[in-house]
């Protein structure tokens, strides 16, 4: 390979390369709750090897013709079909790197200076918390003793569960990321690897946890549930249309046609008398519509 080849080459190289997410904060500002030198061992170190790991993989998928269309896939679809790699190792490498990148990067993106408290001005992801545990302090009870639990290395989450619209605390072994399971998005996570909290706290997890909390960054967790929640309406109207289109079939045809309006809302257009629900419970509506619509299927007869 010529010398000009092969300095395009590592320049298209380097331009499909992710690059390791920058920290919206200083190293020493999470202080004294988590201090600079675990921050700046666990992101310039840690996280880059899990992003330069990464990206070693993704070069190798994109150098092969029967993956390369794998590695144009965003990380959280890629993690999602990880069974699509035949290649062991790789697959491996994909899993833990990858695992390890997003994690990463939700971890440090929802942890900030002027984080902690144990009020979320956010009405939605507040109620979501009340329905889902009674109060914060529970949510924090369950985050904590998931985190606690957890043996050896991995992650605790608090996460949306876009099946039942409701949140859920889980845990991960490894760099394992509840991503892999496209109906769950997290929205917060704790890392519980020793070296995000080691030399600091040694071997006590429990107080790096409690420290933990006083630096989460409730604003970004509500940012975050509110994207998931508008993913959620998106991709539920697109099936809903798909059944329309596809031969005039399908809950909408039956109760309505259901259009868009804004991100993610929607609005029951036709029928909602027949689903019994209001318009703003829009996700709640389309769950009952499609339910009905495939029991009437069953019995024989459509409306």
């Amino acid at each position: 390979m010529s010398r000009v080849l092969l300095v395009a080459f590592t320049a298209s190289t380097a331009a499909q390369n992710l690059p390791l997410p920058p920290l919206p904060y200083a190293y020493d500002a999470l202080e004294p709750h988590i201090d600079a030198t675990t921050m700046e061992e666990h992101h310039s170190k840690h996280h880059r090897a899990y992003t330069n790991k990464l990206n070693a993989a993704l070069e190798t998928l994109r150098g092969d013709p029967a993956t390369k269309a794998l590695a144009k896939l965003g990380i959280d679809t890629l993690l999602q079909r990880l069974e699509q790699i035949t290649d062991s190792k790789l697959r491996a490498t994909v899993r833990n790197a990858g695992g390890g990148f997003v994690n990463h990067e939700l971890f440090f993106a929802t942890m900030s200076p002027d984080g902690g408290g144990d009020v979320v001005e956010h009405a939605g992801l507040n109620a979501a918390i009340v329905s889902a545990f009674g109060t914060m302090a529970m949510l924090k009870r369950a985050l904590s003793l998931s985190a606690l639990e957890v043996f050896g290395s991995g992650w605790a989450w608090l996460a949306l569960d876009r099946r039942s619209d409701k949140l859920v605390v889980q845990s991960t072994p490894n760099q394992d990321t509840p991503a892999m399971d496209a109906s769950t998005v997290p929205l917060l996570g704790i890392d519980v690897w020793e070296h995000a909290y080691y030399l600091k706290h040694q071997s006590r997890r429990a107080d790096y946890i409690k420290d933990w909390w006083h630096v989460v960054s409730w604003p970004e967790v509500a940012r975050r549930y509110d994207a998931a929640r508008a993913a959620t309406g998106k991709a539920e109207l697109e099936e809903v249309k798909g059944q329309v289109g596809g031969g005039g079939g399908g809950a909408a045809a039956e109760f309505g046609l259901l259009s868009a309006h804004g991100s993610g809302t929607v609005e029951h257009v036709a029928g909602r008398e027949a689903c019994g629900l209001s318009v703003e419970a829009a996700p709640a509506v389309k769950r009952r519509c499609m339910a009905q619509a495939r029991a009437k299927r069953r019995a024989g007869w459509r409306a």
